[in-house]
């Protein structure tokens, strides 16, 4: 009898005998309930050389990690990057006593402080761990997997702090060879030297016009067919932006600049819910749209 193919994240295992490992494993083990990283990783015992196959990147058996978090934590910052969601969730099912004595048992591992600092930096949770006071600093991200910042050293691990925002935020960009080639191309020295070449006046045209187009889109989003000049003031206020804090007395204002007549709204900030997008034809009833929601790793 044939075995039944497995299942990952919607994903056939990419050979029979495939294994997950790294952030798939941490995900499958624990059971956590976050979306699965873009690329998958497993392990096939009969290759020897890293390959791809559809969403997969696959490796073979000199990769295989020991079946234990730390292990398999550790092959994911390696091979990768970091994955702050699939961490958190994972710091978070763990007991404390596990994640110190893996980390005290490797304390000069540049992994071992590297997990060490991002479960501090998650949790907000200090490990009865006594500070590090030798070794080399060592990245927290790797920049030659993602896109880091300017650094910030943490003696407490001697861990640089280069990840682009904080722990309640701090969107991470895997580099690709698309995205390194648009920088060697300094787009912006491109741009701003071309911009440095037109006549202001013909600039100031041309803004004029995006920003009347971008005001007659925004009303066609809406279904709506506004006065000409209303357009106009609606274009005035977008050409504004920034130039003055964005309060809400400045919100108001910029209301009353739009929509001088308030016969027929209630003035101020809106109360209720609104909607943007799609109406039935017939009832102008709005058509929602539902996205993909993931719960405990199941899509519905």
């Amino acid at each position: 009898m044939a075995k039944r193919a497995k299942f990952f994240d919607e994903e056939i295992y990419p050979e029979a005998e495939a294994e997950l490992v790294g952030y798939a494993w941490l995900i499958n083990e624990f059971q956590l309930s976050v979306p699965a990283p873009n690329a998958l990783c497993a392990i096939v015992p009969a290759i020897n050389a890293k390959r791809s196959k559809g969403r997969w990147l696959i490796w073979g058996s000199r990769y295989q990690p020991e079946a234990h978090w730390f292990s398999q934590l550790v092959f994911a910052l390696k091979y990768e990057g970091v994955d702050l969601a699939i961490m958190r969730s994972l710091f978070g099912t763990l007991a404390i006593e596990d994640v110190s004595a893996s980390i005290e048992a490797e304390i000069t591992g540049s992994y071992s402080r590297r997990i060490w600092f991002f479960y501090e930096w998650l949790t907000a949770q200090v490990l009865p761990i006594e500070d590090v006071t030798v070794g080399n600093y060592v990245d927290a991200l790797n920049e030659e997997l993602q896109f880091g910042c300017a650094k910030t050293k943490v003696s407490r691990q001697r861990v640089n702090n280069n990840l682009p925002g904080v722990s309640g935020f701090c969107p991470l960009i895997k580099k690709t060879e698309k995205l390194i080639q648009y920088i060697g191309e300094n787009l912006d020295e491109k741009a701003a030297k071309n911009i440095g070449d037109v006549h202001s006046d013909l600039l100031a045209r041309a803004a004029a016009f995006l920003l009347l187009s971008d005001s007659k889109a925004s009303y066609t989003i809406e279904g709506e067919t506004p006065p000409h000049n209303r357009i106009e003031r609606w274009g005035k206020i977008i050409g504004q932006a920034g130039m003055r804090p964005l309060t809400i007395e400045e919100i108001e204002r910029l209301q009353e600049v739009v929509i001088p007549d308030g016969r027929f709204i209630v003035p101020g900030i809106r109360c209720v819910g609104g909607f943007v997008g799609e109406h039935d034809r017939m009832t102008n009833i709005p058509i929602y749209q539902y996205p993909n929601i993931y719960l405990q790793n199941q899509k519905i």
